[in-house]
């Protein structure tokens, strides 16, 4: 499958939404008393992201159709207390491929352009938080060279 990774734009917000949709029926699926049924974005804030200097949006086009996949980042200083080093992280908000068109490679090379642009844009690190229901996300973090830095616990009360 021939591909173009480039970056988002205006006119690629209905498959964007669409696979953010999808993205957000998984977690509400799987977690219903953390994740509401709600829109996970309006046009007005994926305009909005697309225009914010500090976060870029990629897509991966097929070559002869649509938007297969996307990716979405933030560069951000994790913290500003002092014990902590300046630095500039690369946070993955979102990476999601269209379900038909899973297990072909398109996550990979989005991440890896994520990777690449981010490098670019002065990122140190590049960070992520995948939820431990999503097991096909976790394993291609992991072949992708993601280690784990912290863990988040719970305990339901």
């Amino acid at each position: 499958m021939e591909l173009l990774i480039r970056t988002a734009g205006k006119s690629d917000y209905g498959a964007v939404h669409e696979l953010l949709c999808c993205l957000h029926r998984l977690h509400v699926s799987a977690r219903p008393d953390v994740f509401a049924e709600a829109d996970p974005m309006t046009e007005e804030e994926y305009a909005s992201l697309l225009e914010n200097a500090g976060k870029f949006t990629i897509v991966a086009q097929e070559k002869e159709g649509g938007v297969a996949g996307f990716c979405s980042v933030t560069l951000r200083s994790p913290s500003e207390r002092p014990e902590l080093k300046k630095r500039t992280v690369a946070f993955v908000n979102d990476l999601c491929v269209m379900e038909r068109l899973r297990n072909r490679g398109i996550g990979k090379r989005l991440l890896e352009e994520a990777r690449n642009i981010s490098r670019r844009k002065g990122a140190e690190s590049m960070e992520l938080t995948v939820w431990s229901f999503n097991r096909a996300a976790y394993r291609l973090y992991r072949e992708m060279g993601m280690s784990e830095r912290s863990i988040i616990l719970e305990q339901r009360l």
